[in-house]
């Protein structure tokens, strides 16, 4: 019997998707879709500034958004990318970023990760692999957390005519975007030939736009469901 998970980003495929069709379901939030998607098991993020620009302010939207991922109860995961020029760790829930000067106040979360290396997969959690992008980091979380199937939603690396997002929480110049979305993009290949060949675990993207369907393939989420 398969032990499935569905890892939800924010890609604009997802733009008019009921996100309680996966209530059921285990799931892994990346950044702004925990707000969207009803008992996320886990939440991750490698984005610090997802939590800081919630506490920028008192009242209002963020503050609400705040008090909103505090009594999420999801188990929530910050992953240090690998650069061991950048960080530095002050104590179990304080990092310092070295490029930003910027104190990573991690108490909210559950568990902290710190990435081995960048690239490919690593087979435990002492040999956890990152890239540039938390939807990577969930792919490698979910590999480990013993699934043999694992479906991607809203993985897009691209930007349609609807915008970067299923949502409108970010404001991005979309040619930038898109460059950063294609460097993204070429950490993949790499990961899922290692998944196939070393752990024989299925990824399937669900979104019929994604650029990853040229990598691995597509499944319709609603014959999955």
């Amino acid at each position: 019997m398969s032990k499935r998970i569905f890892i939800v980003g924010g890609g604009p495929s997802l733009i008019g998707f009921d996100f309680n069709k996966l209530i059921n379901e285990d799931t892994i939030a990346i950044n702004r879709s925990v707000f969207d998607l009803p008992r996320a098991k886990y939440f991750l993020t490698m984005d610090y500034t997802f939590l800081s620009r919630m506490r920028l302010q008192g009242a209002g939207v963020n503050h609400k958004r705040l008090v909103d991922f505090v009594s999420n109860p999801s188990e929530k995961v910050f992953v240090v990318g690998f650069d061991d020029r950048r960080f530095e760790k002050r104590s179990d829930v304080e990092i310092l970023d070295k490029f930003t000067g910027m104190v990573y106040d991690l108490h909210l979360f559950n568990k902290v990760i710190w990435a081995s290396a960048r690239g490919g997969i690593g087979m435990s959690m002492e040999d956890f692999r990152s890239s540039s992008d938390s939807g990577f980091s969930a792919i490698q979380l979910a590999t480990l957390l013993g699934y043999n199937e694992i479906y991607l939603l809203g993985m897009d690396f691209l930007i349609s005519k609807s915008g970067t997002h299923y949502h409108k929480d970010y404001g991005s110049d979309k040619k930038n975007y898109q460059d950063r979305l294609d460097w993204f993009y070429t950490e993949y290949g790499r990961a899922f030939s290692d998944i196939k060949e070393k752990l024989n675990i299925k990824v399937f993207s669900c979104s019929r736009i994604s650029k990853l369907n040229e990598l691995i393939p597509f499944a319709n989420i609603e014959e999955v469901l």
